[in-house]
């Protein structure tokens, strides 16, 4: 559980320390229709990955991901979004042997989501959805109750599966900002799964 709360404390400092066949994507023009159905269409229950973490401090950014400890661990725990729970898979890095040299690949427990004290919603007064951690999570206590991160809708650009992530000029990914922190979150794709295996599968990001 160590390795986990060190993670935690990258999706703390972000979050909270502060967490098919449709091709069509949602436009920054079309953002005023934006709705938790479009939102949850989306996710299909797919792990994400933290994949850029930046604070800005100024007129500079910081990005947290360069920091090793970040780093290590970001590369082992993924969020997964749950019609309002956001739980996650515990995993790790793997050699991509498979795809083009910009994707990574990873190993996921897939079997076994735990919890954390995060949930999503829809703000009605923002228009857009929030994640939100409340009360506290032996998974998760280092994150303090009643804060909150917002959608950025117009950042807002997933593929629904994993051919068009695979063929699309830029990567499928959705943004959050919390105050000074901007955490962007990109799909995991299932492409492999060892026969009679019961618990990992392997996962592409683009």
């Amino acid at each position: 559980m160590k390795k986990f709360s060190l993670i935690l404390l990258l999706l703390s400092t972000t979050f909270a320390i502060n967490s098919c066949s449709h091709k069509e994507k949602v436009k920054p023009e079309e953002e005023d229709n934006f709705t938790m159905e479009e939102f949850n269409k989306y996710l299909r229950r797919v792990p994400f990955i933290v994949a850029k973490a930046y604070k800005l401090v100024g007129k500079d950014t910081l990005d947290l991901l360069k920091d090793p400890i970040y780093k290590e661990y970001n590369e082992a725990v993924f969020l997964a979004f749950f019609d309002g729970p956001v739980l996650f898979y515990g995993g790790r890095e793997i050699p991509n042997t498979k795809f083009k040299a910009s994707a990574r690949t990873f190993t996921i427990n897939n079997r076994i989501s735990l919890p954390t004290n995060l949930k999503y919603y829809w703000d009605e007064k923002l228009k857009t959805v929030v994640v939100e951690s409340e009360g506290t999570s032996s998974y998760f206590p280092i994150i303090p109750s009643g804060k909150k991160a917002m959608l950025d809708k117009k950042k807002f650009d997933l593929n629904h599966t994993f051919e068009e992530d695979q063929n699309a000029a830029h990567p499928s990914s959705m943004t959050f900002t919390f105050e000074d922190y901007v955490i962007e979150m990109r799909p995991m794709w299932q492409y492999y799964k060892q026969e009679g295996q019961q618990v990992f599968a392997d996962f592409v990001v683009f």
